[in-house]
């Protein structure tokens, strides 16, 4: 799915619940997971099936899960 749109690009186009971009939103060490893990590939197949992000608490975790995951619901 190389021609697919990356992440940063696809999260570009939403918007937060106050109506700042969503990518605003998110930290640049976020950003570089979200890269890495979203959008490496091995030929045709994602290089990563599953990730392991080691984070405290109030981390916006499950905000990354949610991300993640209709990123990839709606691209591929």
């Amino acid at each position: 799915m190389i021609d697919a749109p990356s992440p940063l690009a696809f999260y570009h186009k939403l918007r937060w619940l106050d109506g700042r971009r969503l990518l605003n939103t998110i930290e640049p060490y976020r950003r570089n997971i979200f890269e890495a893990v979203l959008y490496t590939f091995d030929g045709d197949r994602p290089q990563y099936n599953l990730t392991v992000c080691g984070r405290a608490k109030k981390n916006w975790k499950t905000t990354d899960l949610i991300l993640a995951a209709l990123y990839w619901l709606l691209v591929h």
